[in-house]
């Protein structure tokens, strides 16, 4: 995760009666792409907010030093296309908990905190 996400205007390439085409932009939307590799991860609309990779482990940290999280592990998937970063709660045993928190590089899904289904949870016959 020791990369940023960059931006780009769409540019793209007609071809007219000769193999020399014209370059056009569409300016509506824009290229994102890793800042190490080039490589392209997603076309989104200008309005879409860029989350980079140290912003998901800044969270974190923010949990780890304030309330009592650890992070046990941070990734990414796809090329970078996702990443995602799980911690668990420093509560004791019976009560621990972990969090995820995903985002991808692309319109359809924004950044997402929660508790996975497999989390740990114990019934202690209460409410």
């Amino acid at each position: 995760m020791n990369w940023h996400i960059e931006e780009a205007p769409v540019r793209f390439i007609a071809e007219g009666a000769s193999h020399l085409g014209s370059i056009h932009s569409f300016p509506e939307q824009k290229v994102l792409y890793r800042s190490d590799t080039k490589a392209p991860l997603s076309v989104v609309s200008q309005r879409y907010k860029v989350v980079q990779p140290e912003e998901i482990l800044e969270f974190y940290r923010d949990l780890t030093e304030y309330a009592g999280y650890e992070l046990e592990t941070a990734g990414v998937l796809k090329g970078g296309r996702k990443f995602w970063a799980l911690a668990r709660s420093g509560l004791s045993t019976s009560l621990k908990t972990r969090m995820r928190l995903t985002t991808t590089c692309c319109w359809q899904r924004p950044v997402m905190a929660r508790w996975p289904p497999w989390r740990h949870h114990h019934s202690t016959g209460g409410v």
